[in-house]
């Protein structure tokens, strides 16, 4: 026989013996979806790992059909405010760690995908949303965009191992209907969580050594003289959007640490004021009552669990003051800080 059919037929069983074990990768990998590239939905993917929102939100949007009435977006306190307590229809963007300088980019995508305006946008702007140092951590929010949209993309990602690992832990987690991690999505966006936390005492002691610490070595936070005008430029893209804007509900001991701070006080009233300023008013679940003062309701002392996001909602939608809800406007602002204490 000849050389080359030699050749040829080896390479052909070797097609076929790698052909296998590859193409049952990929038929996993798509079976599982951890990046969230189609659309489809069964009992062992039904509980999904966020381990890059940023990525695997932004492929959903392009692999559903994508109509909303409202947006929501804020950091990763804002996942456990799931968006099924809202009477319209509301795309869920929290993403991890958002910083100030990426609201604009992922707000204004979502809106090109979506058939007409958002009505409402539920924008949450952290207590340190204003801090200069406090950068981002994440690549520009493009470099997810043309990542998502790239047409290779869903099929090519499927040959990864780190796409396998990543389906083999969504897999497992699923199989189980447990997670024991922090966070975990169905295929509708919608966060639970079986995650114990870290005893909330003990944080609160290591979160004000912290700022001991750091009060010895400089200002704690420094405004960010721009802040302002990322407010207004949003505010600006958004003329026709009903914008509530709303603060991150944290543990009381932490807030009040964190607001009579001698250092942080005038940042904080600060942050308030501008927020007040550009959009009208700041629905602040900066309170202390019983929800905040509840150890059990958090599991650090930034996450509540969605129990309270189901409460976070319900005044959203409601908005009226409440003992969780302070509505700040210009007419009340300085009696906001007053009941602070600050």
């Amino acid at each position: 026989m000849k050389p080359h059919i030699w050749l040829l037929k080896l390479m052909l069983v070797s097609i076929v013996v790698l052909g296998i074990p590859v193409g049952g990768v990929m038929a996993f990998n798509y079976y599982i979806d951890p990046l969230w590239n189609f659309d489809h939905s069964h009992e062992y993917n039904d509980f999904q790992r966020g381990h890059n929102e940023r990525i695997q939100k932004t492929n959903w949007i392009n692999s559903h059909h994508f109509d909303f009435d409202s947006l929501m977006i804020g950091t990763s306190r804002t996942t456990y405010i799931n968006a099924s307590n809202f009477e319209e229809r509301v795309f869920h963007y929290g993403l991890s760690s958002l910083h100030i300088t990426e609201y604009l980019d992922y707000m204004q995508y979502a809106q090109s995908k979506n058939p007409k305006e958002f009505e409402t946008i539920y924008m949450e702007l952290t207590v340190r949303s204003h801090d200069l140092f406090y950068g981002p951590e994440f690549s520009e929010a493009e470099t997810f965009f043309s990542q998502s949209e790239d047409p290779f993309y869903p099929v090519t990602s499927l040959f990864s191992k780190d796409t396998y690992d990543r389906a083999k832990f969504n897999y497992d987690i699923s199989k189980n209907n447990y997670a024991g991690i922090p966070r975990t999505y169905d295929r509708n966006l919608e966060v639970t969580t079986s995650y114990v936390g870290k005893d909330i005492g003990e944080r609160i002691e290591f979160f004000k050594n912290q700022l001991v610490e750091r009060e010895a070595n400089g200002p704690e936070w420094i405004y960010d003289p721009n802040y302002r005008g990322y407010l207004e430029e949003i505010q600006a893209a958004f003329p026709h959007s009903n914008f509530v804007v709303f603060t991150d509900l944290m543990p009381a001991e932490r807030l009040q640490l964190t607001i009579e701070h001698p250092q942080i006080q005038p940042t904080y009233k600060q942050y308030i004021t501008d927020i007040v300023e550009v959009f009208g008013a700041v629905y602040s679940f900066h309170q202390y009552n019983d929800v905040t003062r509840n150890h059990a309701n958090f599991f650090d002392l930034y996450h509540f669990y969605p129990s309270v996001g189901d409460l976070v909602a319900k005044e959203l939608q409601r908005r009226e003051p409440s003992e969780l809800l302070y509505i700040v406007t210009k007419d009340n602002i300085d009696e906001y800080f007053a009941q602070l204490g600050i």
